[in-house]
């Protein structure tokens, strides 16, 4: 990552960075401008999972590289995008795909259980889903 973009890459591969590349949508979104030519930026906090990503997604034939990045830390943004420039010498796209939900609108969205009063065995009775 530490290397000069190479002058091929920079004039002529268009970069996208996708925060929360590691996983769900913005892997799916991270696949799919892959596979549209696009050099993809694969944007998250854990490094492990980012890791991981960057390489299934150079196992599909993609030009993929990770970015550490916190959107919450204007820090770790900044670093972000100076790691971009000196990977790929631009940044042409963003995606910022949508955190799950945290504080409290993840605490009242709990579980219950069925009130269900059949006589169906107790293993095969189901959530009825979220309250809140």
């Amino acid at each position: 990552m530490g290397d000069a973009p190479s002058m091929d890459r920079v004039n002529e591969r268009r970069t996208a960075l996708i925060t929360g590349a590691n996983k769900g949508i913005g892997f799916a979104v991270a696949q799919g401008l892959a596979a549209t030519g696009l050099t993809v930026a694969v944007g998250a906090r854990d490094e492990t999972r980012r890791e991981e990503a960057v390489e299934r997604l150079r196992a599909g034939g993609a030009d993929a590289f990770g970015v550490p990045l916190d959107v919450t830390s204007d820090d770790s943004v900044a670093a972000a995008a100076a790691a971009i420039e000196r990977t790929a010498g631009r940044l042409d796209v963003l995606v910022n795909t949508p955190a799950p939900a945290a504080g409290p609108t993840r605490a009242r969205r709990t579980p219950r259980r069925s009130t269900s009063t059949s006589s169906a065995p107790s293993s095969t009775r189901t959530c009825s889903g979220w309250s809140g």
